[in-house]
């Protein structure tokens, strides 16, 4: 089923000597491949689904546009007074969807809520925060332990909502409506059907081209799809299946950004032990802690036919664990090269010239790579055996150290390349927000390499800090301490009647879809 038109007025040469600007289509389906776990900004963990509803209903002091450039949202400039402080200026004239003005007291109780709630699961993008407090002419300040240049960055991902709405209210205000400043605000959840988003008349930044928005928790090509679409507009994720893939090239228009999402190999470094390899003659032990497997395996991969082999064409090979578009992104890291030979040499010198046996977990979203790292890895004279899991079953293998070899991939919300530095490559350290992400190991196998990036936190002179930080992506990289495989483009189909490109993020904003001329 399919939404055909805009609602063109007739131009007729009697009555008119042009033809009108096209009208907006009232309601814009979103097929979001799924529901949102919930509708608390501050309780929602790392969903995508979740994350891309609520980005549009919810505002930061800072957000960022199609290609990760970061700018002003609900603070309209900042300073640094000194190296553990920053001030903010809110902007004036911002409400929230039940009429309130924003005030700083709405910021300070948003981030103490973020920070000390006893279910909150934001606290990690206010990590090395020890204060918050509102300061007179509409400004809010925080405080560090230490100095920190990429807290400006994280700062998207704390919403700021109502305290009124709150305390006369109670939770409920955030459970099946909305209290934020979004240009669109909630006005219904069935679960595990759909969301419904009106626009928000007072939003600071003009009224949105589109009435209604409908997330529909469901995937393109889902028999019970098209009755929850009801005819209207569609944005939605290109289809893994290839006659799907078909459907929607024929009746959709393609749109293709850059992504933020590196897809990469990962090993079990956890410790001498790992459950998913078979050693010759029953030995046992973790092959994948000597640096010159990991290092065979990414010399054996031929990683430069991946985007053919997997995305279709719609994917770069990854240089590094961060996408181009992510500051500090290393240009002059070399490209992948596959060498068979050297592979095996260096297979050969740890010990296992004979190869070895090894599960490869998957998430069902991204089996596609299973058929080709298979067929590499066999060559080199590993046996892998591929296992594709559901999401649930996957991340918890993942999280308990079960998976010894795996294929995942990772973002960089922040557009700024120490998250993965902090989140992924450092030892985990929950209470400073290291490590969060890593599900390779709890203890950094590189010495001294926890100390570096620690050390880049402080560094506020953006050419120093850039410079600083590509090195200790080198470094990662000499350390195989994961196989970056493809930075996949972002692929939406959309309507062509809708003015629409994808962000790098991969979030659907509804208010920046608009009706082409």
């Amino acid at each position: 089923m399919r939404w055909r038109g805009l609602g063109r007025i007739a131009c007729l040469a009697l009555f008119a000597t042009a033809c009108e600007r096209p009208a907006p289509p009232s309601t814009l389906v979103i097929l979001n491949d799924g529901d949102v776990v919930g509708l608390d900004p501050h309780r929602v963990g790392a969903v995508f689904q979740t994350h891309t509803v609520l980005a549009n209903v919810y505002e930061g002091l800072v957000a960022f546009d199609a290609e990760m450039a970061m700018h002003p949202a609900l603070a309209e400039a900042w300073s640094n007074p000194d190296d553990d402080t920053w001030d903010f200026r809110l902007r004036p004239g911002v409400r929230f969807h039940d009429g309130q003005a924003l005030e700083a007291e709405d910021v300070v109780f948003s981030f103490r809520r973020a920070l000390d709630g006893d279910r909150s699961l934001a606290r990690t993008a206010l990590g090395g925060v020890v204060d918050v407090q509102a300061l007179p002419g509409g400004r809010v300040r925080l405080r560090t332990a230490e100095p920190d240049a990429t807290l400006v960055a994280r700062l998207r991902d704390v919403a700021v909502v109502s305290r009124r709405a709150i305390e006369r209210q109670g939770e409920a205000a955030l459970a099946e409506r909305s209290a934020g400043t979004g240009p669109y605000q909630i006005v219904a959840h069935r679960p595990g059907e759909q969301v419904e988003l009106r626009r928000f008349e007072g939003h600071w930044r003009g009224v949105p081209t589109i009435e209604r928005v409908r997330f529909v928790a469901r995937s393109f090509g889902a028999a019970d799809a098209e009755p929850l679409a009801a005819r209207a507009p569609m944005l939605f994720w290109a289809p893994r299946d290839p006659a799907l893939l078909r459907r929607a090239r024929a009746e959709w228009e393609p749109r293709v950004g850059p992504g933020l999402g590196v897809s990469y190999l990962g090993f079990d470094l956890h410790g001498p032990r790992t459950s998913g390899v078979r050693l010759p003659a029953g030995s046992t032990g973790n092959p994948f802690l000597d640096v010159r497997v990991r290092e065979a395996i990414a010399l054996a991969l031929d990683i430069a036919s991946l985007p053919q082999r997997v995305a279709g064409g719609e994917a770069l090979v990854a240089r590094q664990l961060v996408a181009p578009v992510v500051a500090g992104f290393d240009g002059a890291a070399p490209a992948p090269r596959r060498d068979l030979e050297a592979a095996r040499r260096q297979l050969a010198a740890a010990g296992f010239a004979d190869g070895f046996e090894v599960d490869l977990d998957l998430r069902e979203q991204m089996a596609e790579y299973a058929a080709p790292l298979v067929a590499d890895l066999a060559e080199l004279g590993l046996q892998v055996r591929p296992r594709t899991w559901p999401d649930d079953e996957f991340f918890a293998r993942v999280r308990g150290g079960r998976a010894s070899l795996y294929v995942l991939r990772f973002s960089c919300r922040t557009g700024d390349a120490q998250e993965l530095l902090d989140r992924w490559v450092h030892s985990k350290d929950p209470a400073r927000g290291y490590g969060q992400a890593n599900y390779s190991y709890d203890a950094n196998p590189v010495p001294g390499l926890d100390d570096e990036i620690e050390e880049l936190r402080p560094l506020i002179v953006p050419a120093e800090r850039m410079a600083a930080v590509s090195a200790g992506l080198r470094r990662v990289g000499e350390a195989r301490l994961a196989v970056p495989l493809l930075n996949e483009k972002t692929v939406v189909f959309a309507d062509k009647a809708l003015r629409w490109t994808p962000r790098a993020d991969t979030f659907f904003l509804a208010a920046e879809v608009g009706v082409a001329r």
